[in-house]
Parts: structure tokens; C-alpha cells; sequence
């Protein structure tokens, strides 16, 4: 198992297809697969990616089934509050749009996916002016 590999293949095919969903918007141009630290980026719109588990079912002596979890932010700041709140459900919306229109698999890097909820803190850390969006999806992928 590469989980590195498999990890910067969903990150890519993010950055590759995310912003053809934000026409109406500044592209997305600060990706990043870590933990969320809100106070090491000041850009204007972060995403990050966070995969934080991974487990398995063997489905047959020959295969098993990965169900991998894995939470997207989005990060916005840098303007007034009711554009950065409108800001960050458009760039949302993309992502999820995003996410459904290119068959809720990254791609082929998993088999299915579902985006099991979606979060908005209005005022992250206690400042209006920093809004942060989370998406929790759950993937599933056969392996052999």
C-alpha cells in the first residue's frame, strides 16, 4: 500500500478539476494535504485535505474493500464578513458540484464516494473575517 501515492492522486485530481467549477470565482491555487492550521497560510482561499483513517473488510481470500475517510477544508479570509460568507459557499458549492459531476470517485481513485456532511464556521478561532468550510467523505475502493 502507497498511501502517499494514493493520497497526492486524489490531491491532484482535485487541483486538476476544481476550478473548472469556479469560473465565477478567483481560482483555487493553494492546495494542501495536512492537518488544518489556520495560522501558517494567510492566502485568500486554502483548500486541505486531511485523510484521516482507513480501514478494511476482506471481501475474499483474493480482495478487501478499503473505506477510507477523508475531510476536505476550505479556507477563506481576507475580506469583509458577508463576502468572505457568500465566498465560501460558492467555493463549496464547486467542490461539491465538482464532486458528484466527475462520478464521486476522484477520478478512478476510489470506487464510490459520498460527501457525508458539510460544515460552515462562520467565525473560525472567534474572527468574523475567517470562515472555514468542512467536508467529511467517506470512499470506498476494491482492492486485490
Amino acid at each position: 500500500m502507497d498511501y502517499r501515492a494514493k493520497e497526492n492522486a486524489v490531491l491532484e485530481f482535485i487541483k486538476t478539476h476544481l476550478n473548472e467549477y469556479t469560473v465565477d470565482l478567483d481560482a483555487v491555487t493553494h492546495f494542501y494535504n495536512e492537518w488544518l492550521d489556520l495560522s501558517r497560510y494567510n492566502f485568500d482561499v486554502t483548500l486541505w485535505t486531511d485523510f484521516n483513517a482507513y480501514a478494511y473488510q476482506d471481501l475474499s481470500s483474493q480482495s478487501r474493500l478499503e473505506t477510507g475517510s477523508l475531510v476536505v477544508y476550505i479556507v477563506c479570509r481576507n475580506a469583509v464578513e458577508q463576502v468572505l460568507h457568500d465566498r465560501l459557499r460558492d467555493y463549496t458549492s464547486a467542490f461539491f458540484n465538482m464532486f458528484e459531476d466527475t462520478g464521486c470517485n476522484f477520478g478512478g481513485h476510489a470506487d464510490y464516494g459520498i460527501i457525508e456532511s458539510v460544515k460552515f464556521f462562520d467565525a473560525a478561532e472567534g474572527n468574523p473575517t475567517l470562515k472555514v468550510a468542512e467536508m467529511t467523505i467517506t470512499f470506498y475502493k476494491e482492492e486485490d
